[in-house]
């Protein structure tokens, strides 16, 4: 089952009075429910807009005070020589830019910036994929700025990047982006993700909006209503 954001937070408030019954699994962020037969299972991963609060064990109580509107967040995707920007609002995405620049060494798949960091000095066309990669980060930087209003206004700046690739945006000689490192609004996608592009930016938005729900039970679950039904009903508690 796929919930939208919305769904998901009626969802929410009619499970709050088992939220006891649910196990918070840290590695697969998720929350899972096994009756004491083994026989019916429950997984939910909610929406990450739900998770934004960095905290060592969260329990399903915590998430009553999710925002009951979609919350506006900027989305950055960084791989070498591939970015992909959006700035989403009501879950639609307002703003994009992709940015592509020649940074990568040909068949090994490293971008100057690491190749350099391992090896040492830079030589021929390792300059000019050097002089491309600052070239990257500061075109970053300006789009970002371009949209300072807007992301002064988000509520979270989600990103997916390298550590390597992620530091070198705040370390451009020309132009800074409108955040710093220590932003309390950054957070990691927690969510597998492609090369850049505005189809894998857009597939992302989507899936940041979702809650999916996973029942392992001896009769097929086929409704959110059926669900409930197990939830306050399972004999086994």
């Amino acid at each position: 089952m796929v919930l939208s954001y919305v769904d998901s937070l009626d969802f929410l408030k009619r499970i709050m009075t088992i939220h006891h019954k649910f196990v918070y699994n840290k590695s697969e962020k998720i929350f899972q429910y096994i009756n004491t037969y083994g026989d019916f299972q429950c997984k939910m991963q909610f929406s990450p807009l739900f998770f934004m609060k960095k905290v060592e064990q969260i329990n399903l109580n915590q998430l009553k005070d999710v925002p009951p509107e979609v919350p506006s967040y900027l989305i950055l995707l960084i791989r070498a020589g591939h970015a992909a920007l959006g700035f989403s609002q009501n879950g639609i995405l307002i703003h994009h830019k992709i940015i592509k620049k020649y940074m990568v060494r040909k068949k090994q798949g490293k971008a100057q910036l690491i190749y350099q960091a391992q090896r040492g000095k830079a030589r021929g066309g390792a300059k000019l994929r050097l002089a491309r990669t600052k070239e990257f980060f500061t075109e970053i930087n300006i789009k970002l700025n371009d949209w300072q209003v807007s992301i002064k206004e988000a509520q979270w700046i989600l990103f997916q990047s390298s550590p390597r690739l992620w530091n070198g945006i705040f370390k451009t000689n020309k132009i800074l982006p409108p955040f710093d490192r220590s932003d309390k609004r950054l957070q990691k996608i927690g969510l597998n993700t492609y090369k850049p592009s505005y189809e894998e930016l857009q597939r992302i938005n989507g899936l940041i909006l979702q809650t999916t729900i996973n029942v392992y039970a001896k009769e097929r679950v086929e409704s959110i209503e059926e669900l409930l039904s197990l939830l306050t009903t399972d004999p086994s508690d």
